[in-house]
């Protein structure tokens, strides 16, 4: 059994893997906050793991808590934190500096490809709202990275004088308030970004393509959206597992 971490900006989801099967264990919240007594109790119902893989966008310190909490309780297993690669399980990456497309990018595009050969479009709604388009035979065409909706009301409330967010906003075509315009636009602005990738890779040569989507306001924003979508809540995690299970992967070091 391997156990798998993905962590976010806001977020981290443990998973455990036995081959391909990867089974969530929990989700914990670690921004603005400290989940160590939360990741001993996971900790202490999964069983001892052959080793630990790590995907990590958050600061580095989260994922060394992590480690940290790993070896108290089982001693020096192997841990591996992986960085994007040139070329990772059949996805090519677009970047000239490849380790810096974010390796939760790269691993939720080798999970799609592994789930269903073709064209993607791969969507990560959390904190950050991220894009990125995978042709048929597995080059990366790119992607964008935007602020969520969440994070982009709070940048124009914290950056404006006289603009207030005294309850939630309620998403619509228009809104008729301060909070329902803040919310509204966000949202619609998300969408429009998803939208619009869709049309672009719906133009480019090669036919059908699936629009995967991801994060923790992903069921919204795929509700949002006038086409059809596949909701995966753990994908960069069954990547990590594909990872884990490369003997390619394992013998590079991190």
């Amino acid at each position: 059994m391997i156990l798998l971490a993905d962590i976010g900006n806001t977020r981290i989801k443990l998973a455990t893997a036995h081959g391909s099967d990867v089974q969530a264990l929990a989700t914990l919240v670690h921004a603005d906050r400290d989940p160590d007594a939360e990741i001993s109790a996971v900790l202490a119902q999964s069983g001892r793991p052959e080793s630990v893989w790590i995907s990590e966008v958050a600061r580095a310190s989260v994922g060394d808590r992590l480690a940290s909490a790993v070896r108290s309780r089982y001693g020096n297993l192997p841990i591996r934190r992986p960085r994007s690669r040139a070329q990772w399980l059949g996805v090519r990456n677009a970047y000239a500096e490849p380790a810096r497309l974010g390796v939760d990018r790269m691993l939720a595009m080798i999970a799609a490809r592994a789930l269903e050969r073709g064209a993607a479009l791969v969507v990560g709604a959390g904190t950050a709202l991220t894009m990125d388009a995978l042709s048929e035979d597995g080059t990366h065409l790119g992607g964008s990275i935007v602020p969520g909706p969440e994070l982009m009301q709070r940048a124009v409330v914290a950056r404006t004088a006289r603009i207030e967010q005294r309850v939630a906003g309620r998403v619509a075509a228009f809104g008729s308030s301060t909070e329902d315009g803040l919310a509204s636009g966000a949202w619609g602005a998300a969408a429009g970004l998803v939208e619009r990738g869709w049309r672009a890779l719906r133009d480019h040569p090669g036919g059908a393509f699936t629009v995967w989507m991801t994060g923790g306001d992903a069921d919204h924003l795929a509700g949002m959206l006038p086409f059809p979508v596949r909701l995966e809540p753990r994908l960069v995690l069954i990547g990590l597992a594909r990872a884990a299970a490369d003997p390619e992967t394992r013998s590079e070091p991190d």
